[in-house]
């Protein structure tokens, strides 16, 4: 029995990196019935509990953390909220940029030979001009650094608040009491490039790894019909309320639930239901979000707000799903942390020994080596890669739920194929007749006979009526059969003049079909045989796997001899093809066989793919689906696998040159930092430069993953794909 749980929503404030969201992720592995979300692009938190006393706590742990809650019910205050901490981040850095412009001007003075009077003026006033920074341009470094001492962690913030605080009092007592030079310039400037640094890391990668592109599957404007006047006005699809009327033309995606207000519309429900038939809804019915709109408009009046739909809560669940940390990324996670306490302990030990031989170049060699030691870079390198690959699949139709799927599927030994739905339409098409010439004539009696039938091989005949009508001057409405019947089991008949026609089951010997024969008056005139196409790419796909060293297997609950027809077709061996299994018995097979990628219907392969080591739904709503597969493919395209098999090789190839260049440039700059050569000043002008090289690298990808993005763009999408059928079907009509 499932426990309500109770939901929180807040705005998180100080969330700038990654580091950041591991901080509060920890928390669900120390809070048992906790569930956190976290939006980084937005800095919104959503918390689950099974027991709302919990709240009070886990609140205690995330500000104890260095974050601080804003209790949330409406995203627009989040916005602003946003839009405040992005201001009071770039008040600091300008206040710093201010004041270090001043004192440089003041110090060039001192070091050009002021003296006397003026050259204490110029140091006091200098002093002065550092307070805004000492003690408001500075305060994210004391903050870190309590929050770090607090949690017995080391962090880089604490020798660089230590260095701000030491130096601005020991340059205060040169001042008071005429001992030696100041340092207010040197700090300002630092703390100026560090905040600025900062705040360029931060954007990149709320912007990159942040989780909101999923919304990319529902448009998020839509025309909302007026209440005072006949106009229409364009709208974001979240700021729609109750009770307004949108507008949807054809090839619209629904964005939001709601209730048919025009006579009738053609939907394409494929998304929702898995059902890629047509749907006609008809006045008053309801309309859900991530529907297709296949016929010229639709009128919709909203009942459920945007977040409130069926699709939304979906992709929210995924959200959160593709937050989970992969292995390689808590991989990194920790060598980035030994990196930084391995570097503390060498600065430390340098700094004992070069101490006695000249004190001050030793404060100046230790703060570079810990300012250049920042493992942004290094903890950037993974999630960043992995963030753009699943932003680059969802965009182009498929979700993947979490980016360990990367790195899973470069374990797969073998590949899984369902047969009927998956290498096959599903659905049932007439493939070919006994005699090539069929007439207009015939295939117009045959829509008359079918045109009210519900059977799969009547909407088959239906469709290949509409795709072959050579003569678009005769209509099946141009002839008129009576005394239609439809006799369950047997076939259809009826008459055209005179002539007696029947379309009725035919016994053949091609076992691999379904035959159905055309009689007029009694006599044979030609036989149909219908069968499950198989999908176009399939062979192409099976090669590309093969070519990759996968074994490629085919296991199918249909009889043996249309399961290696279908395999003999497209390439897999007739020994990797097992036909007359059940559920349980394809489960069986797939325990059996470890490392094992199964691709089949979401729904009636549920009970295989969540056996495998890796699953993906070809076919099913996703909602349904993504419950049993880590990977959900909205253009049910075959080789996706393949390229999905190609981008995990390239993210990896990405994720390991990035590993590469962070681990050179730290260890360069380290090593730079205590020879001398760079002093703390050029070490916070070139810290951001690593992050600025791994996302260069990441943006670029390889040539091969490249090439994947041109080929998702030649591929329909889901939303041509919408446009297509919606010109059949208004194709199909005037036949």
């Amino acid at each position: 029995m499932n426990t309500l749980l109770s939901k929180y929503s807040f705005y998180i404030e100080g969330v700038s990196c990654s580091a950041c969201l591991r901080k509060i992720y920890d928390l669900r592995s120390e809070n048992k019935g906790i569930e956190l979300s976290v939006n980084m692009s937005q800095s919104l938190l959503d918390v689950s509990l099974k027991d709302s006393k919990d709240l009070q706590e886990l609140v205690r742990d995330i500000e104890m953390r260095g974050f601080k809650l804003h209790p949330m019910d409406d995203k627009k205050k989040a916005i602003q909220k946003k839009n405040r901490e992005n201001q009071a981040d770039l008040i600091k850095i300008a206040t710093a940029a201010i004041c270090a412009g001043n004192i440089m001007l003041f110090s060039v003075s001192i070091y050009s030979g002021a003296k006397g009077d003026l050259g204490k003026f110029f140091e006091w006033l200098s002093l002065f001009l550092f307070l805004p920074v000492l003690f408001y341009s500075a305060i994210p470094f004391y903050k870190n650094s309590l929050v770090a001492i607090r949690q017995k962690k080391l962090s880089i913030d604490i020798p660089l608040a230590v260095a701000i605080v030491l130096g601005a009092g020991l340059s205060a007592y040169n001042i008071l009491y005429q001992m030696g030079q100041t340092y207010f310039d040197s700090l300002a400037i630092l703390v100026f490039l560090i905040l600025s640094s900062r705040y360029f890391l931060k954007k990149v990668q709320q912007k990159y790894l942040g989780i909101s592109y999923l919304k990319s599957f529902l448009p998020q404007q839509v025309n909302v019909r007026s209440q005072c006047e006949d106009s229409v006005e364009l709208k974001d699809a979240d700021q729609v309320q109750l009770g307004d009327e949108v507008i949807y033309s054809k090839g619209n995606v629904v964005s939001l639930d709601g209730q048919l207000i025009s006579q009738k519309v053609l939907l394409n429900n494929s998304v929702i239901t898995g059902e890629s038939l047509p749907v006609e809804i008809t006045e008053n019915q309801t309309l859900f979000a991530g529907a297709m709109v296949l016929s010229d408009q639709a009128v919709v009046k909203v009942t459920k707000k945007y977040e409130d739909s069926r699709i939304s809560k979906l992709l929210a669940q995924l959200e959160t799903e593709m937050q989970k940390p992969s292995q390689l990324t808590s991989f990194t996670d920790r060598a980035s942390s030994l990196f930084v306490i391995s570097l503390f302990i060498i600065g430390i030990l340098f700094s004992a020994y070069y101490v006695n031989i000249d004190p001050q170049e030793t404060i100046n060699r230790f703060l570079a080596l810990i300012i250049l030691a920042c493992p942004c870079a290094i903890a950037l390198g993974v999630p960043l890669v992995q963030s753009l690959s699943l932003m680059k699949s969802a965009k182009n139709g498929i979700i993947i739920k979490n980016a360990e799927v990367f790195e899973r599927f470069l374990k797969v030994k073998n590949v899984v194929f369902d047969k009927t739905g998956t290498l096959t339409s599903g659905q049932f098409r007439l493939i070919k007749w006994e005699k090539a010439e069929v007439s207009d004539t015939s295939k117009a009696v045959l829509f008359q006979l079918e045109e009210q039938s519900s059977h799969p091989l009547a909407n088959a005949v239906k469709d290949y009526v509409w795709e072959n009508n050579s003569n678009e001057t005769l209509r099946p409405s141009d002839l008129q059969l009576t005394r239609i019947k439809e006799v369950p089991g047997e076939g259809v008949s009826g008459y055209l003049g005179e002539d007696f026609y029947e379309f009725k089951s035919y016994r053949s010997n091609k076992e691999e079909y379904t035959a159905v024969g055309l009689y007029r008056n009694a006599k044979l005139d030609n036989v149909a045989y219908f069968g499950d196409e198989i999908k176009s790419d399939a062979a192409e796909t099976v090669a590309q796997l093969k070519s990759l060293g996968l074994n490629v297997f085919m296991l199918s609950g249909d009889n043996a001899s249309a399961a290696l027809n279908v395999a003999h077709k497209i390439g897999i061996s007739s020994k990797n093809v097992m036909a007359d299994l059940t559920p349980e018995q394809k489960n069986q097979w797939i325990k059996s066989h470890p490392y094992t990628l199964m691709m089949g219907d979401g729904v009636n392969d549920s009970l295989a793919m969540a056996s495998s080591y890796l699953s993906v739904a070809a076919t099913g709503s996703m909602e349904s689906t993504l419950k049993a597969s880590d990977v959900f493919l909205v253009t049910p395209r075959l080789n996706s696998i393949f390229e999905l098999r190609m981008m995990s090789q390239e993210t990896l190839k990405v994720v390991v040159r990035n590993l590469v260049l962070s681990v050179i440039y730290n260890l360069v700059g380290a090593s730079l930092a205590l020879l001398g050569f760079i002093s703390p000043l050029v070490a916070a002008v070139l810290m951001p430069i690593s992050s600025m090289v791994v996302l260069a690298s990441s943006l670029l990808g390889t040539s091969k993953l490249r090439e994947i993005s041109r080929l998702y763009k030649k591929n329909p999408s889901t939303e041509a794909q919408g446009f297509d059928l919606s010109n059949k079907l208004s194709e199909a009509k005037v036949i």
